[in-house]
């Protein structure tokens, strides 16, 4: 087995995902299943547009079994593709949450978000998620046709290329599993303004 670790972004990543992404990588080539390891990062403006080049060129020049996709905005330890391979299936991934309050999560099955509560454990099925931390097999396109990343316009509102991605696959049979317990170890950076409340300031 060959693993490409795709980071597809827009330009700068913030620091804390670098650093998570080497001990990521080093750890897995080390301790991983896999007999060889690499990291693939495409500049894009559009990420759809980076994951595309970063698949076609991983599954092409570098016969790549598997795909570890990484959002470059997000926290994650440094076995999550040991783990994420231990499933053996050939789509699995974490439940991330978004970036802003009140907390949602990407999964969804039959149009109902899935939450990951404290007790959630062992993997579930779902119709869709992000990408955010997802180990797939590069076979399961085998049967898209290209673009395999896309957004599309459902008559009311656009559909993001991670959802229109997920139907597809389900759409070709492949199932989409995520993983309870890894997705309590993972965090979506983002920004936040700290200010002080006069209840908290000491002098």
């Amino acid at each position: 087995m060959r693993l490409a670790i795709a980071a597809p972004t827009r330009d700068l990543v913030p620091a804390s995902f670098a650093v998570d992404l080497a001990e990521l990588y080093a750890f897995t080539l080390e301790f991983g299943p896999f007999e060889a390891v690499t990291i693939h990062f495409v500049a894009a403006s559009y990420i759809h547009a980076g994951q595309e080049r970063v698949l076609e060129d991983v599954i092409t020049h570098w016969r790549a079994t598997h795909v570890l996709w990484l959002e470059t905005d997000m926290a994650f330890p440094k076995d999550a593709a040991i783990r994420l391979a231990q499933h053996n299936r050939p789509i699995v991934a974490t439940n991330a949450v978004m970036r802003h309050y009140p907390i949602r999560f990407t999964a969804i099955r039959d149009g109902q978000r899935i939450k990951t509560a404290e007790k959630s454990t062992g993997l579930e099925e779902v119709d869709a998620c992000g990408l955010a931390v997802m180990l797939m097999r590069t076979d399961v396109v085998d049967l898209l046709e290209k673009p395999w990343f896309r957004h599309e316009w459902n008559g009311t509102e656009e559909v993001g290329h991670d959802a229109v991605f997920c139907r597809r696959l389900r759409e070709a049979g492949q199932r989409i599993y995520i993983d309870h317990d890894l997705s309590k170890e993972i965090g979506h950076i983002g920004q936040h303004t700290f200010r002080p409340h006069r209840s908290a300031v000491t002098v």
